[in-house]
């Protein structure tokens, strides 16, 4: 971190330190002072220079030190308090501390605690300082407020102590607001936060987060609504388990920038947005001409930089390596991601209870790096309003249904839809996917059978003058039964899966490859039965005047395969299209033109079995060109 000419005035800080760690903190307001309160150091040993007008220098004499401020300003109601005004300077530094190593938390209790504690000047560190700031009702870090900083902590939410005092446990430490809190940590337009030495943090936790302001940080950042909070950080990754979620619907909202070196061969760079419902609908929401990710030049290429987005689950990639907890986290209210326009310049993972959204209804979209979207309803990536969505990596839409308990559960995937319309632009440098699959769960215990596993809907379209560009297109709804250890295999039934261009001629897609897949698997039945594999319905269809040019193959499957048994029967496999036809078309106007070749796959393949094989019933596909078309297939 580049040097703070405010701490390179504390040129004695061992002499100071040794001065005033006998000497009490002031316990009233000192004219002239940089905090706007009377501090009481409360756990381990800090010392405070207020000699010089406006500038506060803390000096902290033990790994762990807490200091308990009342600010001047008592009144009951009102807007934020002024407790750091612009101008004002506030320096912490190590004192006898071994390696210049702390970690220090200023609880900041106002008369009426309630309101938000607003801060205005520059807060300081030396490099190996940890600086936390806790206030009940919230904390403005205000357009003009300036932190430089080794690692930062803004929450809301009360650092829960043990009997001694003390805080942290290695790198674990919890927060608790109060039931039904509504504060909010605040980062204003024009805030600037740098933790910029190697492996720093910037962590802020509330019931509710805005974050329209700049955080430059040389490690990980986690902005994190709820009301209960357990962390942990290790080498760059965390661990987040809100126990208790937040009431606030706008849970978290990021407007700014929130940026940093990228992570050198070895490390891991992150940045966590993470919001938790309690009982009420939740979004985090990313919108505005801001940015998100590590510097660019290294960070959409290098492993270690990644956004993790996550809307009801928690994270446990500092001790499991997976990033996300399998099942929902706390609370019963829907969280949903909505990613409206932004920069982002490193790698995006996201996942939410509800819904996933990424859109530009506001301004153009740009990923540096791969997208992953995943919704437990709804996942969506949208082109409109005219506005460009780039993704330079792969992008992944899912709303798979899958789970790794053995309760021979069944699991129904949901909508997952890629969209281009109004005249946008969806240009995809990867592979492009949507899907859409059910995974019934595995059974485990006498007699249990395997769970269904349903297929949902999966498409990629491009309508009302839209256009996608890709280098391969993958739609899939498959559906994949649960196997069972002594009962049936469980059913896969397929959903939908369509690759549509049409509603004007200037609508086209283009693509490398298009898969179009709705196949059903059945389930093994390991002490049974084989599960009976249902196909669902498969689409590659080019109308209304819009092209669709694919310079590899076009392939649309439907198949039905049945469970296979160890001991029993095989289960049944019944191809797709049976409601309906499958197809590969050209129509109404629609030019399709396949530079490869075009299959289409409707079987029916039963299981195999101990005793008996299933029965296979294909369904139905076609290959069409009808309405004043132009369907080309091999150039």
């Amino acid at each position: 971190m580049a040097r703070n000419p405010q701490l390179a005035r504390v040129a004695s800080r061992r002499v100071l330190a040794a001065l005033l760690v006998t000497q009490p903190l002031a316990t009233s307001p000192v004219l002239g002072q940089a905090f706007q309160g009377a501090p009481v150091n409360s756990f381990g040993s800090v010392g405070i220079d207020r000699a010089t007008p406006n500038v506060d220098t803390i000096i902290v004499n033990s790994p762990q030190a807490t200091i308990n401020w009342t600010p001047g300003d008592t009144a009951i109601g009102g807007g934020p308090i002024n407790f750091l005004p612009d101008g004002a300077n506030v320096n912490f530094v190590a004192g006898e501390v071994p390696g210049g190593v702390y970690t220090v938390l200023n609880r900041i209790i106002a008369a009426d605690a309630t309101r938000s504690i607003g801060f205005y000047g520059a807060v300081n560190s030396s490099a190996g300082g940890s600086v936390w700031f806790y206030a009940p009702g919230g904390i403005l870090i205000g357009a003009t407020a300036r932190f430089n900083i080794g690692n930062l902590l803004l929450t809301a939410n009360d650092p829960v102590t043990d009997a001694a005092g003390g805080f942290l446990n290695g790198n674990s430490y919890s927060l608790r607001s109060a039931a039904g809190s509504t504060a909010a940590i605040d980062i204003a337009a024009g805030a600037q936060i740098n933790a910029l030495n190697g492996s720093s943090y910037v962590v802020a936790v509330a019931p509710r987060i805005s974050q329209a302001g700049r955080i430059d940080v040389n490690g990980s950042a986690a902005l994190v609504a709820a009301e209960a909070v357990d962390i942990t950080y290790n080498a760059g990754l965390f661990d987040v388990t809100a126990t208790i979620g937040t009431d606030v619907s706008a849970a978290i909202t990021h407007t700014g920038t929130t940026t940093g070196a990228a992570a050198e061969t070895g490390q891991r760079h992150r940045i966590y947005l993470m919001a938790m419902p309690k009982n009420n609908a939740v979004t985090l929401l990313v919108a505005g001409n801001g940015n998100l990710g590590f510097d660019i030049a290294g960070a959409a290429d290098v492993v270690g930089n990644t956004i993790v987005l996550s809307a009801g689950h928690d994270i446990t990639e500092a001790s499991t390596g997976m990033v996300f907890t399998g099942q929902p986290g706390a609370g019963s209210g829907n969280a949903s991601i909505n990613l409206d326009g932004t920069s982002y310049t490193s790698a995006v993972i996201g996942r939410a209870r509800t819904d996933a959204r990424a859109q530009t209804l506001q301004g153009d979209a740009s990923y540096a790096a791969d997208l992953t979207l995943q919704g437990g309803g709804v996942a969506a990536l949208v082109a409109a309003a005219g506005f460009t969505t780039i993704v330079a990596g792969s992008a992944l839409i899912s709303t798979d249904a899958q789970s790794s308990l053995l309760d021979g559960a069944s699991r129904t995937a949901g909508q997952s839809l890629v969209l281009a319309e109004s005249g946008s632009a969806l240009i995809v440098g990867g592979s492009l996917t949507a899907s859409a699959r059910g995974f019934g769960d595995f059974a485990v215990g006498a007699g249990v059978n395997g769970g269904a596993g349903i297929g949902g809907s999966a498409s990629i379209s491009a309508i009302g003058g839209g256009t996608v560009n890709a280098r391969s297109v993958v739609a899939v709804a498959d559906g994949f039964g649960g196997g069972s250890d002594t009962g049936i295999g469980g059913a896969g039934a397929a959903g939908s899966a369509v690759v549509a261009v049409g509603g004007a001629t200037t609508s086209s897609l283009t693509a490398g490859g298009v898969l179009a897949s709705a196949a059903g698997h059945g389930g093994i039945g390991v002490g049974g039965s084989g599960g009976t594999g249902i196909g669902g319905l498969a689409r590659i269809v080019a109308q209304g005047g819009a092209s669709l040019a694919i310079d590899g193959t076009a392939v649309a499957d439907m198949s039905g395969y049945g469970g296979n048994s160890e001991i029993g029967s095989g289960g049944d496999g019944l191809g797709g299209g049976t409601g309906g036809l499958g197809d590969i078309s050209a129509d109404t106007g629609g030019i399709l033109a396949i530079a490869g070749s075009a299959e289409g796959r409707a079987a029916g393949i039963g299981g195999r079995g101990a005793e008996f094989a299933g029965n296979g019933t294909g369904g139905r596909f076609v290959l069409l060109s009808q309405g004043a078309t132009a369907l080309t297939i091999g150039g």
